[in-house]
């Protein structure tokens, strides 16, 4: 049976899907899938059996609806499909469905939640409570064609997965914990403080002495940032701008933690198996979108009345402050982190 899987964007939304395919084609001998996204985020499902990875040319050959027509063709050149996920919901993935679902192909679509979404971001009188996980919509799409898929919702176990040499001149042997910090987000709301990246610095170093920091990130704007503060805390090492995306993953793979933003990098690190301290501001994991296998108990996160106040961290704030985020000590990120490493007695 073959299976067109259908998920453009963004990063932290496609590496979500990744658990719940590999769970798919676990559970479903006979299935074969066609994953359709982005070129960049083809290294998410390289080992990955009985999958066939397109990249559709979405800025020239694929761009829109003509384009979509020609995808459409390109993608019935080779392969009969039985059936359509579509793990995006949005115009793009829509119209390249509905073009299948015309020639009599089976589809079904991810239902996002909008309403109880809604309720849960509404400035006053929310329906506070925790809504389905994003990677069990994606499960129920499947579930919907009539595969089974049951999630475990445990981490992944680790790969055995080398270092960048690169990374290796720098560090020497690991002779204490290695901490990623990502402080990065698309969204304001979702953004930690940068200057108090380095106070949060001083005290993983305080609480573990002998630990490795490394500072994930990405972007010219990001890495500029990032390295100033590499070159006032020497007992970091810059991961930005110096690795490729494989790299990057192989480094995660060999952290004991990553602290991260809501934002691809905790989904990233949850991919290779590796426990994160999420740091959550105008969004909540109650919405959804805690990486896969991760801990609520390890979010670092702030009560407030007007939280969340967004499902993306994309809205302005009511308050125009962001204390949410402004005001998140970075105690409590070190706390959480104490919960996963806990530190040597003296």
């Amino acid at each position: 049976m073959n299976l067109l899987v259908i998920r453009m964007s963004a990063m932290g939304d496609v590496a979500m899907t990744v658990p719940v395919i590999k769970e798919v084609l676990r559970t479903n001998k006979d299935l074969n899938i066609t994953f359709v996204s982005r070129e960049s985020f083809r290294i998410f499902f390289t080992d990955i059996d009985r999958l066939t990875f397109i990249a559709p040319d979405l800025e020239n050959d694929h761009k829109g609806l003509g384009g979509l027509y020609r995808l459409f063709q390109d993608l019935r050149k080779d392969t009969d499909f039985d059936a359509v996920a579509d793990l995006h919901g949005v115009l793009r993935s829509q119209v390249l469905s509905s073009l299948f679902k015309m020639t009599g192909v089976n589809v079904a679509s991810i239902n996002k939640g909008r309403e109880e979404k809604k309720a849960l971001t509404k400035e006053s009188n929310k329906t506070f409570i925790q809504l389905k996980l994003t990677t069990e919509r994606y499960a129920d799409v499947f579930r919907e064609l009539g595969f089974i898929v049951k999630l475990s919702h445990k981490l992944p176990k680790k790969k055995d997965s080398k270092v960048p040499s690169s990374v290796l001149k720098e560090t020497g042997a690991k002779a204490g914990p290695w901490i990623g910090i990502a402080p990065f987000a698309q969204h304001k709301g979702k953004k930690y403080r940068f200057d108090k990246v380095g106070i949060l610095i001083d005290q993983l170093q305080e609480t573990y002495p002998k630990s490795k920091i490394f500072l994930f990130g990405g972007g010219e704007a990001e890495i500029k940032k990032l390295d100033g503060l590499w070159y006032e805390y020497p007992q970091t090492i810059l991961a930005a701008g110096k690795m490729t995306l494989p790299q990057e993953l192989d480094l995660m793979t060999n952290l004991d933690l990553m602290i991260s933003m809501d934002s691809a990098n905790m989904h990233m690190a949850s991919l290779v198996g590796t426990k994160v301290v999420s740091v959550w501001g105008a969004t909540h994991p109650y919405a959804g979108f805690i990486g896969y296998g991760q801990s609520i108990d390890w979010a670092a996160q702030i009560d407030m009345e007007c939280r969340p106040c967004s499902v993306f961290g994309n809205k302005e704030c009511h308050r125009e402050d962001y204390a949410c985020m402004m005001d998140l000590p970075e105690s409590l990120i070190v706390d959480k982190v104490k919960l996963i490493i806990p530190p040597l007695k003296e």
